[in-house]
């Protein structure tokens, strides 16, 4: 299921799901590498499954994406 760095895209399960879309900027007069993000959070899980980070000249600088694992024990994703 894993290559050496990131899970083998082959093994990889989408499903649609509803999620809210959170974008952040940075406060005026601080720094920051991703002064603009865009959240994507899971509206059953509320975990944020997907991340897009733009740099200072809004260019697309990192694309984040999770994925969660039901753990049973605890009845949650994580």
């Amino acid at each position: 299921m894993f290559g050496k760095t990131y899970p083998n895209p082959e093994f990889r399960r989408y499903e649609l799901h509803r999620v809210w879309v959170v974008e952040a900027r940075i406060k005026s007069g601080y720094r920051h590498l991703a002064p603009h993000r865009i959240y994507y959070i899971d509206e059953d899980s509320w975990i944020s499954s997907e991340q897009t980070d733009y740099d200072k000249n809004e260019k697309v600088w990192k694309l984040v994406e999770t994925y969660p694992i039901p753990a049973w024990e605890i009845g949650a994703p994580v």
